[in-house]
């Protein structure tokens, strides 16, 4: 008679490879989309997706199915995912729903691994109860390590933003305009954040959209104060006719002053943080100058 292990091993293994079967079905009879259809934004994202993520293009259907349930709304809060994405935690075009689907299906594929090597160790229940533990744990860590890259990836943008601010004022000050600037400070800092985001900055206003819509359009993408206080100087400039070069002077000196309240800041933790180790050292070199006297004390010759 079978045991309990086997029956479960085969229910298991029917219900992944009908599952998979469907999937491959799916895959195959989904109808494609031509250049002609691509046209609108969401389709242009969705062929970006396909083109970059692995998992999507391959379980495109089972995500999309996912990305309906309400379920997915319980694994992290939306709004922060949307936050980490739109900061840049993630270089596609996701959006919250979407990345957490296809973060679920690669979470189920690494629970199917486990449970493969796990069986021959624990046996079908107890690898099965460790592969539900390890893709639940991973589930819940997406959203953590989203936001972990978001704020990476912001720490890199704010700590160049000074300098590009800088670079912009002395420009502007030489005579140049904001476009010129735009596409210096985006030349020199290719492949980081501060390029990339300057970059979406200069193209918008360079297809057509007016200045105050691409800065909008910023703000919303990285809700930082300082972009906030860029975006609002340079908006007050261009609607009461004051010269950018002003502009760009005033926040030059701005994020100088606060880059030097930061150190001040920065310096006063870190003396905060030696104390403790000071006073560890002040009582070894207390211990080992008294030691003797205290040995000689207890022990007299």
């Amino acid at each position: 008679m079978a045991s309990l292990d086997q029956i479960a091993s085969t229910l298991l293994c029917g219900i992944a490879v009908f599952w998979f079967a469907s999937q491959i079905a799916t895959m195959i009879l989904r109808p494609t989309v031509s250049g002609v259809q691509v046209w609108q934004h969401d389709e242009q994202r969705k062929a970006v997706l396909q083109e970059k993520s692995l998992l999507y293009r391959w379980f495109q259907p089972l995500c999309e199915d996912l990305n309906q349930l309400g379920w997915l709304h319980l694994l992290g809060n939306v709004r922060s995912i949307e936050l980490s994405l739109a900061q840049g935690g993630s270089e596609l075009p996701w959006k919250a729903s979407e990345y957490l689907a296809v973060g679920t299906v690669r979470m189920t594929l690494a629970a199917l691994f486990s449970l493969a090597v796990l069986n021959p160790l624990f046996g079908i229940v107890g690898s099965g109860v460790l592969a539900v533990i390890i893709g639940l744990l991973g589930i819940a860590f997406l959203p953590r390590q989203l936001a972990g890259l978001a704020k990476l990836r912001m720490r890199r943008f704010k700590q160049r933003l000074p300098f590009a601010i800088d670079l912009m004022a002395l420009m502007m000050e030489a005579g140049g305009d904001f476009r010129q600037c735009l596409s210096t400070v985006v030349h020199e800092n290719r492949d980081h954040p501060v390029g990339v985001e300057f970059g979406v900055l200069a193209n918008a206003h360079a297809a057509g959209q007016p200045l105050r819509d691409c800065l909008d359009q910023l703000q919303a993408r990285l809700r930082d104060e300082d972009v906030n206080e860029i975006a609002f100087s340079i908006k007050n400039a261009d609607e009461l006719g004051v010269p950018l070069s002003k502009t760009f002077l005033t926040l030059a000196e701005q994020m100088r002053l606060k880059r030097a309240q930061q150190a001040e800041k920065l310096i006063g933790e870190r003396k905060t943080m030696m104390a403790f180790p000071s006073l560890i050292i002040m009582i070894a070199c207390l211990l080992v100058a008294v030691a003797p006297f205290v040995l000689g004390a207890i022990y007299p010759s």
